[in-house]
């Protein structure tokens, strides 16, 4: 989640020209792979983990989501670019891994948690919202 997050503002950066005359301008190439490889490396534990663990009967829509997402991510290379599709798939992508890794590291589920979980997801999001607006203006 963490190199998504470096590879995603990164990318921005270079985007906005801001990384001319770098030594990271050089790699600048490579970010898309790199943005591609994270977002399909956390859908596909995403869906590994999910499918495993609940009761697909209850959760189908939330489970098919996953797996559109999973399938979309092959086709996202050309269109990584569109900044709206990369912080929407972001936000989706933290939400999810947040939603799924804070009660393993306080292990308890409740309530509450998601309530505690809300917090760094959205503090996730308002950093990368934060280079998404700039980069609009």
């Amino acid at each position: 989640m963490a190199l998504l997050t470096v590879s995603l503002y990164l990318y921005n950066l270079a985007d906005d020209g801001k990384l001319k005359n770098t030594f990271l301008a050089r790699y600048e190439e490579y970010l898309p792979l790199a943005i591609q490889f994270f977002f399909g490396g956390l859908s596909s534990a995403f869906v590994l983990y999910f499918f495993r663990s609940v009761s697909l009967s209850k959760t189908i829509s939330f489970f098919i989501i996953l797996v559109a997402l999973l399938i979309a991510n092959e086709f996202l290379k050309k269109r990584i670019s569109n900044k709206y599709l990369q912080f929407s798939i972001y936000f989706f992508v933290s939400f999810t891994f947040f939603t799924f890794i804070i009660p393993v590291f306080i292990k308890v589920m409740s309530t509450n948690v998601f309530i505690l979980f809300f917090q760094p997801h959205s503090a996730c999001t308002s950093c990368s919202g934060k280079w998404h607006c700039s980069a609009q203006y």
